[in-house]
């Protein structure tokens, strides 16, 4: 999404930049020809405008830069502002301490493969 909006300021940045030296070529080149410009004054008018255009390109960047960075401290903000989802279960109770011992009475064990009991009786 940012990047398809940085990209379409960009395309009209220089869309406009194009039509506006194309328009100022025209109307320097008539002026020039028709004798009311020198080449000195012709070449003064295209360094004027081209610097114009630079600073009028770099507005351009700069507000697509704020746009973008206005969108990213927006979805920051919503992230810090997310709640959790999750529940805490009760929690468990641990057994109380062993009052009395564990006896076991005929236990056998055999590993598996194995022929003789590990453990018998």
């Amino acid at each position: 999404n940012i990047l398809r909006k940085r990209t379409l300021i960009e395309l009209v940045s220089d869309l406009f930049k194009a039509s506006s030296i194309l328009v100022l070529l025209i109307i320097i080149a008539r002026q020039t020809i028709s004798g009311k410009l020198t080449l000195g004054q012709m070449a003064m008018f295209l360094l004027a405008f081209r610097q114009g255009m630079t600073y009028i390109k770099d507005l351009f960047s700069s507000i697509g830069g704020l746009y973008e960075d206005g969108l990213f401290i927006g979805d920051t903000f919503e992230f810090l502002d997310l709640r959790e989802n999750l529940t805490a279960l009760a929690p468990v109770t641990t057994p109380s301490d062993l009052k009395s011992e564990i006896s076991i009475d005929k236990l056998s064990f055999t590993y598996p493969g194995n022929q003789h009991p590990t453990v018998d009786n």
